[in-house]
């Protein structure tokens, strides 16, 4: 038996049709390997568990944002009943308060003064005539009211500071409460202004409570005091004896 060697391509044994190989363009296979699948493997898995976590996070993040958002709630909520309460209390009620106090205290010696001036002999009204005219009446007359102007100004001027306080709470309650609408949050909003309302109402109550048993009551210096201070002062520094 006689085995033949296969042609060269040297010796012009090529078929005209094996010259089409030249042109063709088709893209070149690749074989994977066991090590080149096991990174793309690897590579994979790797994107997954960090799609898995990025959207672990997000969940996490959302599920602490909304008990989040009901604290601060609860709180901006607590606070605008407190500063209602607190300006309303003050201004109607503490303020009124002590104005009447050092009124009374100013009428005790302008009573005494006025109901004491008609038996003035003329002695008397001419010193008085003379110490009203060496500190300037007029200017003193003209400063007072000044004065009680500059004072209802600045107090009008606290008064809508306080009540700009409780619209910038406000604001910041409405804004968070229209994000957690529409995020849909499921807030316990019966709960949250129930709770609010029953311990600003008690707080109230004792504050109310507490103004008009202790605070009217507590005393402050007498006219009496006062008296006895300014003969002092007038005995020692003047040198005069009463």
């Amino acid at each position: 038996m006689q085995i033949r060697r296969p042609f060269s391509l040297s010796e012009g044994h090529i078929p005209l049709s094996d010259y089409n190989f030249l042109d063709d363009k088709s893209p070149i296979s690749v074989i994977e390997k066991p090590e080149n699948k096991d990174k793309i493997e690897n590579r994979e898995n790797t994107e997954n568990t960090e799609n898995t976590e990025n959207t672990e996070n997000t969940v996490i993040s959302c599920y602490y944002l909304e008990p989040v958002v009901e604290y601060l709630l609860r709180f901006l909520l607590h606070l605008s009943l407190i500063s209602f309460f607190e300006t309303l209390f003050f201004f109607q009620f503490v303020s009124v308060d002590e104005d009447r106090g050092i009124d009374s205290v100013i009428s005790f010696y302008t009573n005494k003064l006025l109901s004491s001036c008609a038996n003035f002999t003329n002695e008397e009204k001419t010193i008085a005539d003379y110490i009203l005219q060496k500190y300037n009446a007029s200017s003193l007359i003209s400063k007072g009211i000044e004065a009680a102007s500059g004072r209802v100004s600045q107090n009008h001027s606290l008064m809508n500071k306080s009540w700009g306080y409780l619209g910038g709470l406000s604001f910041l309650l409405l804004l968070l409460a229209g994000f957690s609408v529409f995020k849909k949050y499921k807030i316990r909003w019966v709960y949250i202004i129930g709770e609010n309302f029953v311990f600003v109402t008690m707080l109230g109550l004792y504050e109310f409570m507490f103004f008009e048993s202790i605070i009217k009551n507590y005393l402050t210096m007498t006219p009496a005091e006062l008296t006895g201070q300014f003969i002092t002062g007038l005995e020692s520094t003047c040198e005069l004896v009463a």
